[in-house]
């Protein structure tokens, strides 16, 4: 996929005096084409490698690895005005790595489904249920209909169109298996126009 998107780019810039507007917008789809195709490829890879590798279990501290995520994720959009929480001295007991992927896809949804709002509102906290710790990612972005939140755990599912909100539809899926691997789970709850709160454990 990178070498006929790279191709392309070279047949564009080497011979663009020869190729009229037409061929110029199927160059454009060409690229567009495989640029996705190895973004998917990408995720399934992920996706294997979080279902194959060893689990090192270790206490993770969540509020300085959740704002280096986010420090990383805003960089595209210095602009937006984005206000993360955390809740001060939170941690999980999980592996290192796959966490961290979870938060990434995560905390990078929260951001790209509040890209509307004037100022967005993303914060990670915790509480206790029935003796269990349940974090929590909350955002206060377009939100979905609650009747697919459980759908949107799935492969290659989206409830926006492309052309809205960028994607793949593997994010949440990856989350969802990330805790099938700490033998926890992830839920979430959400409303139209209201924002969307993932819930997620470990064990």
């Amino acid at each position: 996929m990178r070498a006929l998107n790279g191709y392309s780019q070279i047949l564009q810039e080497e011979y663009m005096d020869q190729i009229d507007v037409e061929g110029k917008a199927y160059f454009q789809q060409i690229q567009k084409a495989s640029s996705h195709m190895g973004r998917l490829l990408e995720g399934l890879l992920t996706f294997l490698t979080i279902s194959r590798t060893e689990i090192m279990i270790d206490e993770v501290d969540l509020f300085k690895l959740s704002h280096q995520i986010f420090s990383e994720i805003s960089k595209v959009q210095p602009e937006r005005e984005v206000v993360f929480t955390c809740s001060p001295n939170l941690s999980i007991r999980a592996d290192l790595k796959l966490i961290s992927i979870a938060l990434e896809n995560l905390l990078s949804n929260a951001w790209k489904f509040t890209k509307h709002k004037k100022t967005a509102h993303i914060e990670l906290g915790r509480f206790i249920n029935e003796g269990k710790t349940i974090y929590t990612i909350r955002d206060d972005g377009i939100g979905f209909e609650n009747i697919y939140a459980e759908k949107v755990f799935g492969f290659f599912v989206r409830l926006h169109r492309p052309q809205d909100y960028e994607g793949i539809g593997i994010g949440l899926a990856l989350v969802r298996r990330v805790m099938d691997r700490h033998g926890g789970k992830v839920w979430a709850e959400s409303a139209v126009n209201q924002g969307t709160t993932v819930y997620f454990t470990v064990g």
